[in-house]
C-alpha cells in the first residue's frame, strides 16, 4: 500500500501522466489485483495535471483489473462534465443506473455501483449546463425514485430554468414528492410561490 501512495505522490509532485500504463504494469506484478484506491489516485493524479485522456483510459482499463467504486465513478463523472464530455457523462451515470436496477433484483453486487446524491447533483448541473432538458428531466425523476428529496436551495433555480424551457412537469412531480410538512419546513414561502406562480 505504501508503494502505491508513494507512486500516486510522485504523479501529482511531478505533473507526471505520460506514462500511467507502464507504472500500472510495474503494480501488477506487485499485487495480483491493483487496489481501487491506486487506480483512482492514478486517475486524479492525471487530472490535476489536465490530462483528461489519460484518465479515462486509467479508468476504463481499471474495469480489467478491479471494478471502480462510487468515489472513482465520480471523479470521472464530475471531470467528464469539466471538460465539456456531456456524452461520456451520461454513459456513465446510465451505467450507474443501471447497476442501481440490477443491485435490487440480485443477490451478487460486487462491482455495482450506485449513484448517490452527488452522482445526481453532477449531472443535474451537467443537463443545465447544457440545457439538455429531456436528461434533466430523466435525471430528476430519477433522483426522487431513488429516495434523495428536492432541496430548494440546490434544485430550485433548475426547476424554474427547466419549467421557462417548457418542462413544467417538473414542477407537479416535485409538488408530489413534497409532502405538506416538507413542503412548508424545506420550501420558504417566497420560493413556493415563485414555484407555484412559474
Amino acid at each position: 500500500m505504501i508503494l502505491f501512495i508513494r507512486l500516486i505522490s510522485t504523479f501529482r509532485s511531478h505533473s507526471v501522466c505520460f506514462t500511467p500504463f507502464s507504472q500500472i504494469e510495474k503494480i501488477c506484478k506487485v499485487a495480483n489485483k491493483p487496489l481501487v484506491v491506486t487506480y483512482t489516485g492514478l486517475i486524479q493524479a492525471c487530472l490535476d495535471s489536465g490530462h483528461i485522456e489519460n484518465a479515462a483510459e486509467i479508468f476504463n482499463q481499471m474495469k480489467d483489473f478491479c471494478s471502480p467504486n462510487l468515489v472513482t465513478c465520480n471523479i470521472m463523472l464530475k471531470a467528464y462534465v469539466e471538460h465539456g464530455m456531456f456524452e461520456e457523462a451520461k454513459k456513465l451515470f446510465q451505467k450507474m443506473s443501471e447497476d442501481s436496477n440490477r443491485l435490487s433484483r440480485g443477490p451478487d453486487n460486487r462491482g455495482l455501483v450506485v449513484p448517490d446524491i452527488y452522482t445526481f447533483n453532477t449531472m443535474l448541473d451537467a443537463c443545465i449546463k447544457e440545457k439538455r432538458w429531456d436528461d434533466l428531466e430523466h435525471v430528476y425523476k430519477k433522483m426522487l425514485h431513488h429516495g434523495f428529496h428536492f432541496n430548494a436551495k440546490r434544485h430550485v433555480r433548475m426547476i424554474l430554468d427547466a419549467s421557462r424551457a417548457g418542462r413544467v412537469e417538473l414542477l407537479e412531480t416535485t409538488w408530489k414528492h413534497l409532502d405538506p410538512g416538507e413542503a412548508s419546513t424545506s420550501t420558504s414561502s417566497h420560493q413556493r410561490k415563485v414555484l407555484h406562480l412559474s
